[in-house]
């Protein structure tokens, strides 16, 4: 988890990129990341990180600067949250207290997923 974080803010730094997150579990990634979640806070502040979160029906709203949030309906849980920053798409899967991920790092692939978040986020209210 650490190492995602951290290759999330070198590749806004590189690309510009907002960082996009679809099914986001704030505090599942707080509680696996620990102390370093709150470090990762503070560079994206510090960096001026923008970013735009599509999140998950049960999860309660942290406020973070520089981040926009929606609420995804209640029917639309995913079983994985999609994370899309720079040219890299990375896939969290939650499951108890195990954690897994695969991360895609393809141009292509991951514009695709730019372009599904953007369609999910226009639809949602």
């Amino acid at each position: 988890m650490k190492t995602i974080l951290a290759m999330s803010i070198r590749e806004y730094l590189k690309t510009k990129k907002e960082i996009l997150g679809i099914s986001v579990q704030q505090q599942k990634c707080r509680d696996l990341a620990g102390l370093y979640h709150l470090r990762w806070y503070k560079d994206r502040e510090k960096y001026k990180v923008k970013s735009r979160y599509l999140m998950s029906n049960e999860e309660n709203i942290l406020p973070v600067k520089y981040t926009k949030f929606k609420i995804l309906p209640a029917n639309a849980i995913n079983p994985n949250e999609i994370f899309i920053f720079g040219n890299i798409t990375a896939q969290l899967f939650f499951v108890d207290n195990d954690f897994s991920a695969i991360v895609i790092n393809n141009e292509e692939v991951t514009n695709k997923y730019r372009d599904y978040f953007e369609f999910l986020w226009n639809v949602v209210k």
